[in-house]
């Protein structure tokens, strides 16, 4: 991407190339070399917490840092803080969790780092709409969504129907008491799907509205392209 604007910040100390900040494509970010080098420049995005027009030298290069691994979550998986075009985030396997605005990614600790994984998890577990994102053609993706009854009385599930024979829900049969929660998992054979994919699953209860929509996207990569 071509840059708007460059400022020169002084000279890497081993490679003796110069060391700049500008505006890229995808925002501010830190250069070491140039387009003319024989060798590719390296690029790392500018935080937010810096400025273009005041970081210094030594912060600039402090932003080669990431991504940096903080540790370990409860699950076993390990955490990564990064700086990505849409702004710095926590990474957790295929997760990825946005840091809070003006948090700076270099300065994130394990523990800060973790509770953004939990919150970020619960809300997930909590939303109606799941993205399997890339999967391939044939597998069978399953996600578990979760709720909790708010209401007074006992939530009944009467019925669960997939939008189509692919989409595949199990639900609880018996009442789920007041503060309680449940689960409902479903289950998608990408068997011949190749392509975009957009499926719904419709709850009947007994709640208000008596109708709720759960829905489920992927991306289906053909095995013919294996």
């Amino acid at each position: 991407a071509e840059v708007l604007k460059r400022r020169e910040l002084g000279t890497h100390p081993e490679s003796g190339k110069p060391v700049s900040v500008s505006i890229g494509r995808y925002g501010p970010m830190v250069q070491i070399g140039t387009r003319e080098d024989e060798e590719k420049p390296r690029f790392a995005s500018l935080p937010d917490s810096l400025n273009l027009n005041d970081v210094s030298f030594e912060e600039a290069m402090e932003c080669f840092a990431l991504p940096r691994k903080l540790g370990n979550y409860e699950n076993g998986e390990e955490i990564i803080v990064n700086n990505g075009r849409f702004g710095p985030y926590v990474k957790l396997g295929k997760n990825f969790f946005s840091l809070p605005k003006g948090e700076d990614p270099l300065k994130t600790d394990l523990e800060q780092a973790i509770e953004i994984v939990r919150e970020g998890l619960e809300k997930k577990a909590k939303s109606t709409i799941h993205d399997f994102g890339e999967i391939q053609e044939g597998i069978v993706a399953e996600h578990t969504f979760t709720f909790k009854n708010e209401g007074d009385g006992p939530l009944i599930i009467s019925n669960a129907q997939g939008s189509c024979g692919c989409t595949v829900p199990d639900w609880p049969r018996n009442p789920i008491a007041p503060g309680e929660t449940g689960v409902i998992k479903v289950s998608f054979n990408s068997k011949g799907r190749a392509g975009r994919q957009d499926k719904r699953v419709t709850l009947t209860t007994n709640a208000v509205p008596q109708t709720k929509v759960l829905n489920i996207t992927s991306t289906v990569l053909s095995s013919e392209d294996k």
